[in-house]
């Protein structure tokens, strides 16, 4: 079961991004912070994950208590603004790649039990260009929930 804990919920998707052999960044934050908030860092490269900060519901039916998270994962690749379409599709098939990756591992998470339950992978779209400067990706929109008795209970 996944620790309960909102930093333990950062730290699954930064662990990801550490074993993963393609990704170079992660960053959690508000995606109104902007790219620039991104490039900011001193470790900055692509590509990356882009955590954005989850919406969270708490339940219980009088026996368990879990806690029902919404939240968007963004995977970010280079591409510039003068590519050609060829190497645009390109940058945005990587980007695909690491989040169907990514997806892989989050499947296979809820059948070992990491999750209460994964609701469902809500959607998948081409991040706004408006919001990318030389750059292009995916987000994935997740439903899961995890535990939260450990914390609300005295063990």
């Amino acid at each position: 079961m996944m620790n309960s804990s909102f930093s333990g919920f950062i730290a699954y998707f930064k662990d990801w991004v550490s074993n993963d052999p393609e990704m170079r960044f992660f960053m959690f934050a508000d995606v109104q912070r902007g790219m620039d908030h991104a490039q900011s860092h001193a470790d900055f490269e692509y590509p990356f994950m882009w955590l954005e900060e989850p919406e969270i519901q708490a339940r219980n039916n009088g026996s368990q208590h879990w806690d029902e998270y919404n939240v968007g994962v963004n995977f970010i690749t280079e591409c510039k603004a003068d590519l050609s379409q060829d190497e645009v599709v390109k940058a945005l098939d990587l980007a695909f790649s690491l989040c169907g990756r990514f997806e892989k591992k989050f499947w296979a998470d809820e059948v070992d039990g990491l999750f209460l339950n994964v609701n469902e992978v809500k959607t998948k779209q081409i991040i706004d260009p408006l919001f990318l400067l030389n750059a292009t990706g995916w987000r994935l929109e997740l439903a899961f929930a995890i535990n939260s008795n450990m914390y609300l209970h005295d063990s």
